[in-house]
């Protein structure tokens, strides 16, 4: 069934990272996933993984005080939709995770 808003069934999970350079090159070696683009001055980018319409969306944060991460640029990409289209963007709450870890340590 086609959708009045042009979604295509694709999803990309996003997910926060310190450093989006050392991250890109984690995951397109260990992953083996690839660049689709990426946008420095969003701090963001998505790279496509061997499942179709499945991406992974990275968000580069600053990590403040007390261990929380937040995003460092609004990003109304997400909003927008990304190049090829609107997609589903997922953010869970991995920065929480992450920062919750750091603390107990």
């Amino acid at each position: 069934m086609a959708s009045d808003l042009g979604y295509d069934g694709g999803l990309t999970a996003a997910m926060g990272v310190q450093d989006l350079g050392r991250a890109i090159d984690w995951y397109r070696s260990v992953m083996g996933f690839r660049l689709l683009y990426r946008r420095d001055e969003m701090g963001w980018c998505e790279l496509a993984t061997e499942v179709k319409g499945v991406n992974v969306g990275l968000s580069e944060v600053e990590r403040e005080a007390r261990h929380v991460l937040r995003p460092r640029r609004q990003q109304a990409h997400a909003l927008r939709g990304s190049p090829g289209g609107p997609r589903l963007v997922m953010g869970g709450p991995a920065d929480r995770k992450e920062a919750a870890c750091r603390s107990s340590t």
